[in-house]
């Protein structure tokens, strides 16, 4: 089976949400989770669930650009949809489109690099904040091994998606590139879990990327750009 990460890696799992992504990262051989969550209402059921696993660490906070606190919109209905730019992620022919801030919370930033002092290079990080991916990657200058980042209708419109990409190869000019499936891991109809295929064999750099962002992009579109830093 294809691996995200070498067996009993660290992982970063941003946007943990409820942890379902954090228990399949687990199965799948990670020996410890930085689990990193803002939202008040959702980070009570993060931490019921792993709150007595040694291998998981809840990080209560979002990952910005730098330290600080910022408003997180929340909709009472979609918890895991909670992000800290409405107005693009929730934004006209976005999947979210239909859904207005019911709530607002103020929450606590922190920054990717941050993580990385406080608790070492990552093998993996998985990077799912709702529209906020190319602002996160800003607070980053370490090299790490791998990282996946949601694209989506709304960050390509807006030219995140893109910026997110240049920011990877401003830390790692040498970085490579691939497009995959939403989900970084999922399971299979007889519930295996399995790393879903990317699109390109051959690894690619950051201008073709970028050029295939209009191809894939439409409405309903939620896919992952993988890079390798190193």
């Amino acid at each position: 089976m294809d691996r995200l990460f070498p067996e009993g890696a660290l992982v970063f799992e941003v946007g943990a949400g409820a942890g379902n992504m954090v228990a399949t990262l687990l199965e799948h051989g990670a020996g410890k989770v930085v689990a990193v969550e803002p939202g008040p209402r959702i980070l009570y059921d993060l931490q019921a669930r792993f709150g007595q696993d040694e291998r998981v660490i809840v990080v209560p906070k979002a990952v910005g650009v730098r330290p600080g606190t910022e408003r997180l919109a929340v909709h009472s209905g979609l918890l895991s949809g909670s992000t800290l730019v409405p107005e693009v992620a929730w934004g006209p022919d976005t999947l979210y489109s239909a859904y207005r801030p019911g709530v607002y919370d103020q929450v606590e930033v922190t920054t990717l690099d941050a993580l990385v002092e406080a608790h070492g290079i990552p093998a993996f990080v998985n990077l799912t904040v709702v529209g906020y991916e190319w602002q996160a990657l800003c607070g980053l200058t370490a090299l790490l091994p791998r990282v996946a980042f949601s694209v989506t209708h709304a960050t390509i419109l807006a030219g995140w998606a893109g910026r997110a990409v240049d920011r990877i190869v401003e830390i790692a000019p040498k970085a490579t590139f691939n497009y995959g499936d939403r989900d970084a891991l999922r399971y299979d109809e007889q519930g295996a879990l399995y790393v879903p295929p990317l699109r390109w064999a051959q690894w690619k750099d950051a201008e073709y990327v970028k050029g295939i962002l209009p191809e894939v992009d439409d409405p309903g579109l939620w896919g992952r750009i993988h890079a390798r830093m190193v």
